[in-house]
């Protein structure tokens, strides 16, 4: 038998600390894992670009058929007198009370 069989260098029965056999093992295992997960990740990537997947209702009902300007401009309005009502707020000059 070859002494250098892959059987010979992972089931080594003499050594109980063989470093070439633990990183072959390690490397094995880290190579199942990765391929696993670019699987995995590749999946989930496919199933969304082509829109399968996260989509509860039909794809009609999410097309906008009419946009209520007038509720908008209201919405607009509401933040433009905020930020008015903010800036007045906004103190120019603190002066600090430990002086």
């Amino acid at each position: 038998m070859d002494q250098t069989s892959i059987k010979n260098i992972l089931y080594s029965p003499i050594k109980n600390i063989n470093p070439c056999r633990d990183w072959i093992i390690l490397l094995i295992i880290f190579g199942i894992l990765l391929i696993s997960t670019i699987a995995f990740n590749l999946y989930f990537y496919m199933n969304i670009s082509n829109d399968d997947m996260y989509i509860s209702v039909n794809k009609e009902d999410l097309v906008l058929k009419s946009l209520k300007i007038d509720s908008l401009k209201k919405v607009v309005e509401n933040f433009e007198s905020k930020k008015e009502i903010i800036s007045k707020l906004k103190v120019e000059y603190i002066i600090d009370p430990s002086l």
